[in-house]
Formats: structure tokens, C-alpha cells, sequence
């Protein structure tokens, strides 16, 4: 796996951990579910944390926060597809402006 995939890989799980909390704040405070839920967001974030270490290896730092804006259109797309939440012209502009942003930042300089 390229250490691109591994970073975005790595903001996938970051994304994925939020999910799972927003789902653990809808439940009954320190019921069975509530920390079900909030177990696998520290898990997830676990996993995000050693993938995101092992990808830091062999590149550069600037360009590895850059990957960190891939959180904001894996947010939209969760809050989307779990939540029913409205994605308006607006956040799909920022998306993209975001998407290019990422990609400029990553891409080599020739």
C-alpha cells in the first residue's frame, strides 16, 4: 500500500471514529450501547493512529496534513449517508476547492 493510501486510509478511520461517537451521543448515557459505541471509536482511532505513524515515514509532514482535509469531505459524505443531513451546492463547492487544495499541496513539483 502506497503512503498516499495509507493516509487516506488513516482519515477514513479518523472520519469513521467520529460516526461512531455522534452514534454514541444519540444513546442513553452510560447504557450498554453508549459504551459499545464510544469503544469502537477508540478503536478506530487506535488504528488511525498506528497508520497514520507508519505513513509519516517517507514523507513529507506538509504534505501529510494535507491529507487531514479528506476528514472534512468523509464527514460530509457520513453525515450524508448516516444521518440524513442536506449537502447543499455550498458543500460541494468547498469539497471540491478542498479535493484540488489536497491534491496541489501532494502533488510533486516539477
Amino acid at each position: 500500500m502506497s503512503k498516499y493510501s495509507q493516509l487516506a486510509l488513516a482519515m477514513l478511520l479518523y472520519s469513521a471514529s467520529t460516526v461512531s461517537m455522534k452514534f454514541a451521543a444519540m444513546q442513553t448515557p452510560f447504557k450498554l450501547p453508549f459504551f459499545a459505541l464510544y469503544g469502537i471509536a477508540l478503536l478506530l482511532l487506535m488504528l488511525y493512529a498506528l497508520i497514520w505513524q507508519k505513513a509519516l515515514v517517507g514523507i513529507d509532514l506538509s504534505k501529510a496534513y494535507a491529507s487531514k482535509g479528506l476528514t472534512i469531505v468523509y464527514g460530509l459524505l457520513a453525515g450524508f449517508i448516516f444521518f440524513n443531513e442536506k449537502i447543499g451546492i455550498k458543500e460541494i463547492a468547498a469539497s471540491i476547492i478542498v479535493i484540488v487544495g489536497i491534491y496541489l499541496v501532494m502533488s510533486d513539483e516539477n
